[in-house]
């Protein structure tokens, strides 16, 4: 399907108001007010796990959040691995779990009710490595706990594509929450956002020169759009390195999601 362009001129609308400090807050949370398009990050999975989960048979609902977490080409806010090893990166950043769970509540509240009308399975997927139980303890078990969840639920963690097997028979609703870098300036780390796009790297191309091979839209069967608020991804090959200026150009990456790339 045809994405719709990220231009140049648009990026740099957006870089400008969020010089002029037009900002809305979400419970402490920065956010540009004025955005052009929608806010573009990147990471491994992008939309293409939820895309794969809606497209079965037995699946009822699927949810895909991703949270803005380190921006690798702003100073102080990148997230190398060594400080990866240190912990979670959303804590160094100053997010609280607290301010998570309030943005994905609703999510899991109507997927929590859907999965019951339906005597379904909830299958949550954290797509996060190191971090992902540490996570999944402090931010997404207290929710299920909260909906009484528990019971019928199965946690799976990995940001790999290797990592997202469905082979389910039995109905299910599927949630994904993951992490992004973000390439759009005026993004607080620690926002929620649901993928309406995902602009899909091809596997042969490489870091320096990243090619897009197909583009995702999202709209028909992600239903944290209709929650959170958009974004575009990028979505990596699963053997490309972490994103760092020493790995990748910026311009290189937003060139991914611009009207001539193919």
């Amino acid at each position: 399907s045809r994405c719709p362009p990220w231009e140049g001129d648009a990026f740099v609308g957006e870089r400008q108001n969020a010089r002029a400090g037009r900002v809305r807050t979400v419970r402490g949370l920065g956010m540009t007010e004025t955005t052009p398009i929608p806010v573009l990050g990147v990471n491994f999975e992008g939309g293409k796990h939820v895309a794969e989960a809606a497209s079965s048979p037995s699946c009822v609902a699927a949810y895909n959040c991703q949270v803005s977490m380190d921006a690798p080409f702003e100073e102080g806010q990148a997230a190398p691995e060594h400080l990866r090893q240190l912990g979670r990166t959303e804590q160094r950043l100053g997010v609280l779990d607290s301010q998570l769970q309030e943005q994905l509540r609703p999510v899991f509240a109507e997927a929590a009710s859907k999965a019951s009308a339906a005597g379904a399975w909830i299958v949550v997927q954290i797509t996060r490595g190191r971090s992902a139980h540490a996570f999944f303890l402090a931010v997404v078990e207290p929710l299920l706990a909260e909906l009484k969840a528990i019971p019928r639920c199965d946690v799976r963690t990995g940001y790999r594509s290797a990592d997202h097997s469905l082979a389910l028979s039995e109905p299910f609703v599927f949630i994904t929450v993951g992490m992004f870098g973000r390439l759009t300036p005026g993004v607080s780390p620690g926002v929620v956002h649901a993928v309406e796009t995902t602009f899909v790297v091809d596997d042969a191309s490489t870091p320096a020169e990243p090619r897009r091979a197909v583009c995702l839209q999202h709209a028909t069967h992600d239903e944290a759009l209709k929650l959170l608020p958009p974004c575009r991804m990028i979505s990596l090959p699963d053997h490309f390195p972490f994103v760092t200026p020493e790995e990748y150009v910026r311009d290189r990456l937003i060139g991914i999601a611009s009207a001539g790339s193919v």
